[in-house]
């Protein structure tokens, strides 16, 4: 389902199209687009509010890898669990489900969209950037599409 784009089974917007990003976009422009593709990808495993269903898809809510640097977080998203093994102290819980990869199913736009949705809405710990991206936290939290390629670039055993 996720890897398809196919809208999760009960939440509205489906086949409603993402606004694309670049590395320009304002940060709260960036998570808005990142939240529609973050339903279509995402939320049939961690659920529309990050809650995640314990211990098969972890929560987002207040997680490591978001709260993390932007890299690891990319290259999470872009090689899956296999993607988390390069983290040093890294143990795959048992009964957790293994993440999929998403390189070959986004593009570097739409995941830096989702990436900077996740970490405003469920890493951010309630500070919301400015919308103009002002704020020193959006440093954070802004996720470009040029670091979603640059972790491409560095593959999946990148510390």
């Amino acid at each position: 389902l996720a890897r398809s784009g196919a809208l999760a089974p009960g939440v509205s917007g489906a086949g409603m199209p993402w606004e694309r990003v670049t590395d320009d976009t304002p940060i709260m422009a960036s998570a808005h687009a990142g939240e529609r593709a973050y339903l279509n990808r995402c939320a049939p495993c961690h659920l529309p509010d990050g809650r995640g269903l314990p211990p098969a898809y972890p929560p987002l809510i207040q997680s490591v890898v978001l709260a993390g640097p932007i890299a690891a977080h990319a290259r999470v998203a872009l090689h899956g669990t296999a993607g988390l093994h390069a983290d040093p102290g890294h143990v795959h819980m048992p009964g957790r489900s293994v993440m999929p990869a998403f390189e070959g199913a986004c593009s570097d736009a739409e995941l830096a969209a989702i990436l900077t949705y996740e970490r405003v809405t469920f890493a951010a710990q309630g500070r919301v950037p400015a919308a103009d991206g002002g704020d020193a936290d959006s440093l954070r939290h802004h996720v470009r599409p040029s670091d979603v390629a640059a972790a491409r670039v560095a593959g999946r055993s990148a510390p």
